[in-house]
């Protein structure tokens, strides 16, 4: 009896060392996951790294401005002149009369910014705020040296402009489809905040098609120009002296040139930062940098953004798009045969729910261009081909 006793305690506790055992060989691989986990995270590949990889494949490709404007100010300056005279009465008296001068007094001022190497041949693409009314521009590449830079030409409408440099080993930047953007994309923005070179910081895209967004030149009133409105807007930090910087994706690629910011007072940054999409700035640097200017299209109607609702086999359907407001008798929009009240749903087969869309795509397309519109008309479906005009230019380009 005692010996079964004894027989089925030993054999209890080998059970309990063996559970033991086993509890303590789960706890040991727990311990080594987490631990190659924590590996992982810094190792090659992982999401910080690839951060730095970008980085690395795209700061040589951003450079920091620095321009001499010479600013003139006019002001009046009134001088009170008294003058004895005689009155009637043959008593000595004072006579005032004042005289107004004009004085005008010039300051040279420095202006800071970025910009973005576009091509081997050293063509930067900047803002033309940044550059605009400069004496003389100079360029701080990645690897400090320093050249002088002359002005290429400038698109007021755009905000850009094109400078040139006559260096050796330059790395161009690759510019990215701006048209394949998504809200929640992560994005990394370069550029010299308050003349810091080689900052970058990250965020994401926060919206697509801003517009009406209120721009005015400190220096030039080409700037004033109804222009750019198609923003690409983000959360990544820009402060004074990124405009003209890149933002950038994932595939290191260029999807946007820094613009502007909505200050939150004393100039710094506030969470909101608008970028011009990449396929515009290479439209405008293409015809700047071959003709020295861009001529924009145009084709005279005026749109807003509206929606129409269709009845169809019983049920309701809303569908968006830009409602025709007005069109210029004789333009291309007349020609094609484009009505008010026209609802466009569509551009080359794209579908377009903001005017911002369709107004940029015009303007950023060259004159003779085709485009294909589809659009709705007291609910049929018509496809209309408009042929691009050339739009006005108010003001000449800066050469």
């Amino acid at each position: 009896m005692k010996a079964r006793y004894l027989k089925k305690r030993q054999a209890l506790q080998n059970r309990l060392h063996a559970i033991t055992v086993a509890a303590v060989c789960i706890a040991i691989a727990i311990t080594a996951a987490g631990h190659a986990g924590a590996a992982d995270a810094s190792a090659p590949g992982a999401k910080a790294i690839d951060n730095v990889g970008i980085v690395r494949r795209v700061q040589n490709s951003i450079v920091q401005i620095k321009a001499v404007l010479i600013v003139k100010t006019t002001r009046h300056v009134i001088t009170r002149i008294d003058k004895p005279i005689l009155n009637r009465h043959g008593k000595v008296v004072t006579y005032t009369t004042t005289k107004t001068q004009t004085r005008t007094t010039t300051v040279t001022t420095t202006s800071g910014g970025s910009g973005v190497i576009i091509d081997r041949a050293g063509d930067i693409v900047t803002n033309l705020h940044v550059v605009c009314g400069a004496r003389t521009i100079e360029v701080t590449l990645a690897d400090h040296r320093h050249y002088a830079a002359s002005l290429v030409g400038s698109d007021p409408r755009a905000d850009l402009a094109v400078v040139r440099i006559h260096a050796h080993d330059l790395q161009a930047a690759r510019f990215g489809n701006s048209s394949r953007l998504h809200v929640g994309q992560e994005v990394l923005d370069f550029g010299a905040p308050f003349n810091f070179g080689g900052s970058v910081t990250q965020g994401i895209i926060s919206a697509l098609h801003r517009h009406n967004i209120s721009l005015t030149g400190e220096t030039d009133p080409h700037l004033n120009l109804i222009r750019h409105e198609d923003f690409i807007q983000t959360d990544a930090p820009s402060d004074p002296g990124s405009s003209g910087g890149a933002l950038v994706d994932m595939n290191s690629k260029v999807v946007g040139i820094n613009d502007s910011i909505k200050s939150g007072g004393a100039g710094s940054f506030s969470g909101v930062g608008f970028t011009i999409p990449a396929n515009e700035v290479r439209f405008v640097t293409f015809h700047i940098i071959k003709d020295g200017g861009v001529i924009h299209g145009h084709a005279g109607f005026q749109a807003a953004t509206s929606f129409v609702r269709l009845h169809r086999h019983g049920k309701l359907r809303i569908v968006d798009g830009i409602r025709i407001t007005a069109v210029k008798t004789h333009s291309a929009a007349a020609t094609a045969g484009i009505k008010v009240g026209d609802l466009i749903v569509a551009i080359d087969g794209r579908r377009v729910k903001q005017s911002a869309q369709l107004m940029n795509r015009i303007m950023f397309s060259a004159p003779g261009t085709l485009l294909h519109l589809q659009m709705l008309r007291v609910g049929r479906t018509l496809d209309i081909s408009l042929k691009v005009a050339a739009k006005a230019n108010p003001h000449k380009e800066m050469r």
